[in-house]
This record gives structure tokens, C-alpha cells and sequence, in this order.
């Protein structure tokens, strides 16, 4: 159990701290919602906050199995960059269809410019053009 588990308001804290730490780094934050902390009356407080912060936020709620599944998916999707840096593309070759790609795009700008991807059908490619605005192509 984690520091600060016989304290709510402490342990919601430390809870949406990391929260916030995952998400600034893009990665995948996992709130383990074991029998213990869902029994446990005063930490339930602590919980309904972190889980209203992360429907707030931009994150995607899953399950253990809906990630693992779009982690498959996923790793059908293949990236080539033309030499001139002046497109991307992207293909899918697995066997199904993947949802929720972003491509990010670093280049003399401080932040990466970012593109969300629409529906990615299995065996069909996107190209996006690198210009100063972001075109996404067939």
C-alpha cells in the first residue's frame, strides 16, 4: 500500500501527483484498484478524486485487456519518412484497424507539433505532409 494510504487527503494527493507526472511524460499511468483500497471506507474519497481528475483530463480510461488489445493493433502500424523530412508515412499492417494514433512532429520549434490521427483501417497507409501546416494525405 502506498505512503500515506491511512491518510485521504494525502494519499489523493500523492495519487494525482503521479497522475500528473505520467500524463507530462505521455506515458501510461495505471491506478490499481485493488479489493483493499475499494473497501477501505476513508480512501474511497481519495479514489472517486483521482478518477474524476483523469475523466477530466484528456487520458484515456481502460482496462488492462483494452490496452493489451490496442497494444496489438499498434504494433501493426509502421512509420517511413521520405529522405527530404518533407513527409511521413504511415501504414497499418496488421489485421485490424487502429484508433487514437498521434504522430508528434519535432523540428526547429520548441514543442513538437502533434496530429491526431483519424481511423487507421488495417492494410492502408496515411501520408502526412511536413510543411509548415500539418496535411494529412492517403
Amino acid at each position: 500500500m502506498r505512503a500515506g494510504a491511512d491518510d485521504p487527503e494525502r494519499a489523493a494527493a500523492g495519487f494525482l501527483e503521479d497522475l500528473r507526472r505520467v500524463q507530462d511524460l505521455g506515458g501510461l499511468y495505471v491506478l490499481n484498484l485493488r479489493p483493499d483500497l475499494l473497501a477501505s471506507a476513508p480512501l474511497r474519497p481519495a479514489l472517486e478524486r483521482v478518477l474524476a481528475q483523469a475523466r477530466r483530463s484528456r487520458s484515456w480510461q481502460a482496462t488492462a485487456a483494452e490496452v493489451s488489445a490496442w497494444v496489438r493493433r499498434r504494433h501493426g502500424v509502421t512509420l517511413g519518412v521520405d529522405p527530404s523530412g518533407a513527409s511521413v508515412r504511415i501504414a497499418n499492417e496488421g489485421l485490424a484497424a487502429v484508433e487514437g494514433l498521434e504522430l508528434e512532429l519535432y523540428g526547429d520549434e520548441p514543442t513538437p507539433r502533434r496530429l491526431a490521427l483519424p481511423s487507421l483501417p488495417a492494410g492502408e497507409q496515411r501520408t502526412v505532409r511536413a510543411g509548415r501546416d500539418l496535411a494529412l494525405a492517403r
